[in-house]
């Protein structure tokens, strides 16, 4: 009974202790929400520098930044995107395309940075191969500032005590 008792008291402890302590928040900006700030040319040369590759259709550029490929290996993986005849897996983009499972053992996946502009204006993007711009970042919060009591100073009497 008294092992029960003890055990009770320090569950009953560490609780108390631990919803006193400091909580760390985090504000967390997804993926999209990075790829979607990038509004114009000069903001996406400003991140990624100059295309790989442009290609001009129709009134629109699309400008593509190519980092190569990675392989990948696990048999029966999800992976994020969409599987073609020829193992080559297409990622994450504005219009939703999202996820497919690879059945075989290795593929090779292609990873790049594709922007559709109209004149100066951002209207697509594409990321491919498990890009993720998406970040945390804590939370700090501002310190309290207590301001400081004024001091007036009292004005000293002129009088027998004080000539001046």
């Amino acid at each position: 009974m008294k092992y029960l008792f003890g055990c009770l008291i320090f569950i009953l402890l560490s609780t108390i202790i631990i919803s006193c302590a400091p909580t760390q928040k985090f504000v967390i900006t997804s993926h999209e929400q990075v790829m979607d700030g990038y509004k114009t040319k000069d903001q996406v040369i400003a991140r990624f520098g100059m295309p790989t590759s442009r290609r001009t259709d129709i009134g629109l550029e699309e400008w593509t930044y190519d980092y190569g490929t990675k392989s990948v290996t696990k048999k029966n993986a999800s992976l994020s995107g969409v599987l073609h005849r020829n193992n080559t897996i297409i990622g994450t983009s504005r219009d939703g395309s999202a996820s497919g499972n690879s059945n075989s053992e290795s593929g090779d996946v292609k990873i790049f940075v594709k922007f559709t502009f109209k004149v100066d204006s951002a209207i697509n993007w594409t990321t491919r191969g498990g890009l993720n711009y998406g970040f945390s970042t804590a939370v700090i919060p501002e310190p309290k500032v207590v301001p400081k009591k004024e001091h007036k100073k009292k004005k000293k009497k002129k009088g027998i005590d004080n000539p001046y």
